[in-house]
């Protein structure tokens, strides 16, 4: 039984009964929420705690509740484009947790340990969540071959969990570093429908729950019909088929 006490910091702030032992007894829910907190999440010595953009949070914010977490909308900050909102759970048991498989790091760590201790078969759910989080694909129809799924992250971003799943699939990808007058900061990027098509079916494929962003989900979609129109068009054998 946990020692620690129940937990309230005030309306929106979260309330939780801390874990035992937050990392195990995987689920493909649970697999997805720490790849999107390993994206866009924030751990302190005390809380857990996520911020985006409110459309999104509301369409999973039914993952994350299972966890104990609450949602709490904020003020826009100038010059946001997007109206947005958080989710915390508080409780220095469960912090620490995160804290020990590197969620502190994470902006320049790969996240080995984390990925050694979440079941292989639910590897593509922690990828999509990862992927909702940090990830965007884009196509410009006017170009036509310009298609491409990126990640982004800060400048000294240790890829190589990417690079060995990437590998596996036989999907190219480039890494970019840059520093300007903006910032810096560093991506992930790979082009080409066969590319987009491999990376799709692992994190989407048949036989997966279908929770998640819809509209990324949406996008992919978008892109990879776009290219089924355009190669049967010019009579080439390449065909790709939706996941259910």
């Amino acid at each position: 039984m946990d020692s620690d006490p129940f937990v309230k910091r005030g309306p929106g702030k979260g309330s939780a009964k801390l874990f035992s032992n937050f990392f195990e007894n995987f689920s493909p829910e649970k697999a997805y929420v720490l790849g999107f907190i390993w994206g866009d999440g924030h751990v302190s010595s005390d809380h857990v705690e996520v911020k985006a953009s409110r459309d999104d949070l509301n369409e999973i914010y039914f993952l994350f509740e299972k966890f104990g977490f609450v949602k709490k909308d904020v003020k826009m900050r100038e010059r946001q484009s997007k109206e947005a909102s958080e989710l915390n759970i508080f409780g220095q048991n469960l912090a620490k947790q995160f804290l020990n498989f590197g969620f502190k790091d994470k902006s320049h760590s790969s996240p080995d340990e984390l990925l050694k201790v979440i079941p292989e078969d639910l590897h593509p759910y922690w990828f999509r969540g990862y992927f909702d989080a940090d990830g965007c694909i884009t196509m410009n129809k006017f170009r036509g071959k310009c298609k491409r799924f990126t990640i982004a992250s800060s400048l000294n971003q240790d890829w190589s969990f990417c690079e060995e799943v990437l590998n596996k699939l036989s999907v190219k990808f480039s890494i970019r570093r840059y520093v300007g007058k903006r910032g810096s900061g560093s991506s992930l990027s790979s082009f080409g429908r066969e590319n987009i098509w491999k990376f799709h079916k692992f994190i989407y494929g048949s036989g997966l729950l279908s929770f998640g962003l819809s509209r990324k989900r949406i996008k992919f979609m978008d892109v990879l019909n776009y290219c089924n129109i355009r190669v049967r068009n010019s009579n080439k054998k390449f065909y790709i088929s939706q996941s259910k």
